[in-house]
């Protein structure tokens, strides 16, 4: 299991949904844009000058999730579950009300099917709020069937006209 860690990360929301799969969570998360996530993900330097929100690729087959607020004092409030999936990766850029600085960030959903994972949400919304944390996640690597598996076997000219006279008497 490889592992991405997320700097300065908050739940900025989460909702509860249901389908034909059963119930699941999605976390809406902001957090840094850190060089070793733009590695990990294997992102091109994001510039300044993108337009707002910035699609990028990609997409994690989650197994892990660990949410720890920044601060001592917070630490007891450390939330952990299973997830599914990490996508939906944006770059937005937003202004600070009080400096009028702009900074990117970067925005992304995160899929838990964990039982009782929407209450160790709102527990943690309701102690924490919205001060930034640390977020990893682990998650599976995707592999690639080899190439021969794909492959169906060559089918010689006697087999070929084998089935031609077989299809023609139907």
């Amino acid at each position: 299991m490889s592992q991405i860690t997320f700097r300065g990360a908050f739940v900025r929301y989460a909702d509860l949904r249901f389908s034909e799969a059963g119930v699941f969570c999605r976390l809406h998360f902001t957090a840094d844009i850190t060089d070793p996530v733009i590695e990990a993900m294997d992102w091109e330097p994001i510039p300044d000058c993108i337009e707002s929100p910035a699609k990028l690729s990609g997409e994690l087959v989650g197994e892990s999730l660990v949410l720890r607020p920044n601060g001592k004092e917070l630490a007891d409030q450390e939330i952990q579950t299973e997830c599914s999936s990490v996508e939906a990766f944006e770059a937005v850029k937003t202004e600070n009300p009080k400096t009028k600085a702009i900074h990117t960030e970067l925005r992304f959903r995160v899929l838990v099917r964990s039982r009782g994972a929407i209450a160790l949400v709102e527990n943690y919304l309701r102690k924490v709020g919205q001060k930034p944390g640390q977020l990893k996640i682990g998650y599976a690597e995707q592999g690639t069937l080899p190439l021969e598996a794909e492959q169906i076997p060559p089918i010689s000219a006697e087999q070929q006209a084998e089935v031609a006279v077989k299809t023609r008497k139907k």
